[in-house]
């Protein structure tokens, strides 16, 4: 099976997320700022590498076991945040260093996502004699560990540098401060 197409396709419904979040930025009133300060490291959220790991590890799951249709649609679903708030001063600096783990994370889970309802539909139309072959199993175990291991450095850096430059973006400039 092609993983880059699977790939494609992950990453695909991810920036048709975020186009969606763009326009639906610029068609729309803007959000009124909140009165006080706020963050998501001002919340009561768990901002502890368990309490992302936790977070990180439920959409891992989500996303491989969505067999296509909820792949497809939660990878989408991550993505209208991310448009929505793409041209935001400080977003870009809190995401850019864990997000680039996390997306990269979440599209090899929704690879793996696709495969099987990929391989399940060939079966079906009978352009194959398994679902699965054994080297796609052990290719696809592959595509979910490589995920899993991203996810856990994507909580690591979200618990460390993002708490950091939340720290100095966000809570010491109130002008910059949009979360």
């Amino acid at each position: 099976m092609n993983i880059r197409r699977l790939l494609c396709a992950a990453v695909s419904c991810t920036i048709l997320g975020m186009l969606t979040g763009i326009v639906l930025q610029s068609t729309t009133s803007p959000v009124p700022k909140p009165a006080k300060n706020y963050s998501l490291y001002a919340t009561g959220f768990n901002l502890t590498l368990l309490g992302f790991l936790k977070n990180n590890s439920i959409v891992l799951l989500i996303v491989v076991m969505g067999m296509g249709v909820i792949t497809g649609l939660t990878l989408f679903l991550i993505g209208i945040p991310l448009g929505l708030r793409l041209f935001c001063d400080p977003f870009l600096f809190l995401v850019l260093p864990h997000g680039i783990f996390e997306l990269v994370g979440l599209w090899l889970a929704g690879a793996a996502g696709f495969y099987i309802p990929v391989g399940g539909v060939s079966y079906c139309l009978q352009n194959r004699e398994k679902v699965l072959y054994d080297e796609e199993i052990e290719q696809l175990a592959r595509l979910i560990f490589a995920a899993a291991v991203l996810m856990v450095i994507a909580a690591a850096v979200e618990t460390t540098v993002t708490r950091w430059i939340a720290d100095i973006v966000v809570v010491a400039s109130p002008k910059l401060n949009m979360m």
